[in-house]
């Protein structure tokens, strides 16, 4: 947030194209998302949705263009491991150590794992690709997952604020040259929330047009 504003905006490279395109498929992949957690986890969703109702501008991807129904968070990290993307894309250099995102609010959000690449497009065998989650954000007992599924997508929810998790390495041998997976994680900060909490009618600054409908 740049602390010459009253409050948050949008990053200027909405004045770009590209930017525009990332945004607009995020809306539609997170549209569903939105569907299939409504019907496997309505709890979730209707957590999701009683921070919605405190200011929906704030949403990123846009709700209004995620469809009928729509996953609140303020903002989503893009990450990609694998063999298949790393002459061309930004990709994890190392394994990320365990953690848990403090600065994030205490809330259930989805991890969603996309499978790329391979003979047919679907995905393949990919290194490092198991997610460890703990009962507690200093640990305790744990579940690991294995989160490149080929041609599935995997949507993994928990509360990244009070559960250690991190992603542990696994052994290359056999790995798809050409397959990768891409990795969205939404999320909404302490900051941002407390700030939609003070300010329910504001909206942010827009005008790279990113909020339109189309």
């Amino acid at each position: 947030m740049d602390k010459r504003q009253t409050g948050p905006f949008f990053l200027k490279n909405h004045q770009y194209e590209e930017a525009k395109a990332i945004t607009s498929s995020l809306s539609s992949i997170f549209g569903r998302v939105a569907a299939a957690l409504l019907n496997y986890t309505p709890t979730v969703f209707r957590e999701n949705e009683k921070i919605k109702s405190l200011n929906a501008n704030f949403s990123f991807p846009p709700i209004g263009c995620q469809g009928a129904v729509g996953w609140m968070a303020n903002q989503v990290a893009i990450r990609r491991i694998g063999k298949g993307c790393q002459k061309n894309a930004m990709t994890e250099d190392s394994v990320v150590a365990l953690h848990a995102d403090t600065g994030d609010l205490s809330t259930m959000h989805p991890l969603v794992y996309i499978p790329r690449g391979g003979p047919d497009g679907r995905g393949g065998i990919i290194a490092d690709s198991h997610l460890v989650i703990a009962e507690s954000e200093t640990g305790g007992k744990y579940i690991q997952i294995e989160t490149n599924v080929r041609d599935t997508v995997c949507i993994v929810v928990f509360n990244s604020a009070l559960n250690l998790h991190g992603l542990v390495q696994s052994s290359p041998e056999g790995e798809t040259e050409d397959a990768w997976s891409t990795r969205l994680i939404p999320f909404i900060t302490k900051q941002m929330y407390h700030f939609m909490l003070k300010n329910k009618s504001a909206a942010p600054i827009d005008k790279f047009n990113v909020l339109r409908v189309k």
